[in-house]
């Protein structure tokens, strides 16, 4: 997937590769995603684990 967006070097696009799909509870999800902006890469992320649907406490959502 593509998106414009502002860099350092001003207005252009920026290209998301997403990688390394693995089996979640059934569903095919990428662990590893790369940035490039004029077919340099710009960072990386690589997932430890992906969740669907854990149980959250209700604490999660308390204002304090």
């Amino acid at each position: 997937m593509s998106y414009q967006t502002l860099t350092q070097e001003g207005p252009g696009t920026v290209e998301e590769r997403v990688s390394d799909y693995r089996d979640v509870d059934g569903i095919r999800m990428p662990f590893k995603s790369e940035s490039y902006a004029k077919d340099k890469k710009t960072s990386a992320q690589t997932v430890k684990k992906i969740e669907i649907n854990p149980e959250l406490g209700d604490d999660l959502f308390q204002i304090e």
